[in-house]
């Protein structure tokens, strides 16, 4: 897929909502390609941080009770 038309512009987009970024910062301030190698480290480690979320709530998937506990503690959080 990195090979394909369009993948770099829509990783910009997909950065710009998680990170709430400007795609015109990603795209002209963090580098060319998709490595984003001058992506300051705030934002490396807000995406290290949703990563996990993301791995934590793969994993509960398997387990309801888990589950239902994230999501309100998710909701309290708010």
């Amino acid at each position: 897929m990195e090979v394909t038309r369009g993948y770099r512009a829509e990783c910009v987009r997909l950065l710009s909502r998680i990170l709430a970024v400007q795609t015109e910062t990603i795209s002209s301030k963090w580098g060319s390609g998709i490595d984003f190698e001058k992506m300051p480290e705030q934002y490396e480690r807000t995406l290290a941080y949703a990563n996990s979320l993301r791995s934590i709530l793969d994993a509960a998937g398997n387990n309801p009770e888990l589950s239902s506990i994230i999501a309100d503690r998710l909701k309290q959080s708010r």
